[in-house]
């Protein structure tokens, strides 16, 4: 059997920020087209979507409703399965009720299942964990055990105090009885191997901040009797064509702006005595902050 993994999809209408698409709406749709395409043309029996699969639960239903189309015109003729292990972005308030969710009307509709476990013929088993679980059911070795797992697993920490999260060698150490592991929520793509056992983080659909200049977005087949993994790239235009580049320079430089005056605020402390609002002026006016930096911190003391 073939399975194509898949990562966070964040489906939604409106653009992010630095997104220079006129309409993100349908760019976004092409790559789910040209996920349904691999899969069809690779004869996989099932997509595999480690939550997120919306960006949130307010999703307009007009979006909800073009790809609940997309879905069914493919997946029903062709016979492909889409699992998914809903994303904090699929749960309303964070909470495991999917009732009244975009996500749970696809499950209500047949479209993708949400089951904890689902059992395949020839020995294939796959678990699902959502997120908020951190509890990674222990099983039965079988032929083949998939873990789909929405939860921030890193082969390294994107900084320097980054918590809340597991390192995908350890996955592999602690969890022998699993083949692979297919996760979501770290939107940088990897792939942690360790004796033709797999950890497949894909990353996001979508390349949406300055971070991911280097992302590219991809899926990959894995062949469960060969226990081989197929990367493949979707098409996708060039990064200046989609990210504000200019726009997110110019953001990340204010940032490091506040980030630097607080900490200096911080040093110059004097006691408790002093008047924390001249203080403050007196700080930003030594540093020479911009207005627009100026702006924000008057807005956040409500003057």
């Amino acid at each position: 059997m073939k399975l194509l993994l898949t990562g966070d999809w964040q489906l939604r209408f409106r653009k992010p920020e630095m997104r220079l698409d006129e309409n993100y709406f349908e760019t976004q749709a092409g790559k789910v087209r040209q996920i349904l395409e691999i899969a069809e043309k690779n004869d996989c029996g099932a997509i595999l979507q480690p939550g997120d699969f919306f960006d949130g639960v307010e999703t307009p239903w007009f979006v909800v409703q073009h790809y609940m189309k997309m879905l069914i015109d493919i997946l029903f003729d062709k016979g492909i399965d889409l699992i998914c292990s809903p994303g904090q972005h699929d749960l309303r308030y964070h909470t495991r009720e999917i009732e009244n969710t975009p996500l749970g009307v696809l499950k209500a509709a047949q479209i993708l299942s949400l089951e904890e476990i689902i059992s395949y013929g020839d020995g294939i088993q796959i678990c699902s964990v959502w997120w908020g679980n951190n509890e990674i059911p222990r099983t039965v070795k079988s032929k083949n055990n998939i873990l789909l797992m929405h939860r921030m697993v890193l082969q390294k920490k994107l900084w320097l105090g980054q918590t809340d999260f597991v390192y995908a060698r350890d996955l592999l150490k602690n969890y022998p009885e699993f083949d692979l592991f297919v996760t979501g929520d770290n939107h940088q793509g990897f792939v942690e191997e360790d004796n033709g056992r797999y950890v497949v983080n894909c990353g996001s659909l979508m390349r949406a901040n300055i971070d991911q200049v280097d992302h590219k977005p991809r899926v990959y087949v894995y062949d469960t009797e060969k226990r081989s993994l197929e990367e493949i790239f979707l098409k996708v235009a060039p990064v200046k064509k989609v990210l504000d580049i200019k726009k997110a320079e110019v953001q990340k430089e204010r940032d490091e702006r506040l980030e630097l005056f607080i900490a200096n605020l911080k040093q110059g402390e004097r006691g408790t005595t002093f008047d924390f609002i001249d203080r403050l002026y007196e700080v930003m006016n030594d540093k020479k902050v911009d207005q627009e930096t100026k702006g924000i911190i008057e807005e956040a003391l409500g003057k």
